[in-house]
């Protein structure tokens, strides 16, 4: 059985997890950890300059005093920029027009440095993130920044990532 392995507070709360509030266990004895896809969180922001409520939808990001303050992980190329930019216009949440507008209004800083993204956000240099990568964004929370995800209300989509974890029986170490 791995619960006992288990300690980080993000993984062992049932609440977190959005498959019916419960852990992932593949099987009953609860010695493997399974899943399949995570929901994905675009819209990142550095909580001393946006509250939450200011941003309810993506169309929010439009509004003028944003302006100059996102910052856009690259959609140009793969990675989380891409990943959103392409699903949220395949799936028709947003339209190019909507990107557009972004793009002649807003003035977004676009990088391909996901460091320099969370980076940015936490000094203050950015308000808002786009597709910022949740490891930078987990590193940088635990080193006191005041970072929080916002929930459009359009919703957002599943990133797949796969993984089964399991600890050997009787292993050495």
């Amino acid at each position: 059985p791995m619960q006992s392995v288990l300690v980080l507070p993000e993984i062992i709360d049932p609440k977190l997890w959005y498959l019916g509030n419960v852990l992932p266990w593949a099987d009953d004895d609860k010695t493997v950890f399974s899943f399949f896809a995570y929901p994905n969180r675009d819209i990142h922001i550095n909580a001393d300059f946006v509250k939450q409520g200011d941003i309810q939808s993506w169309r929010d990001l439009l509004d003028p005093r944003w302006k100059g303050k996102i910052i856009w992980s690259d959609p140009s190329v793969t990675g989380s920029g891409f990943n959103g930019f392409s699903t949220l216009i395949y799936h028709k949440v947003l339209d190019l027009d909507f990107y557009r507008q972004m793009a002649s209004k807003q003035d977004i800083i676009v990088t391909r440095d996901l460091r320099l993204q969370v980076d940015w956000l936490s000094r203050g240099k950015a308000y808002i993130a786009i597709s910022a990568e949740g490891t930078p964004v987990a590193e940088y929370i635990r080193a006191g920044a005041n970072l929080d995800v916002i929930a459009p209300n359009e919703g957002t989509y599943l990133s797949v990532d796969a993984g089964n974890l399991s600890i050997s029986a009787k292993s050495p170490h």
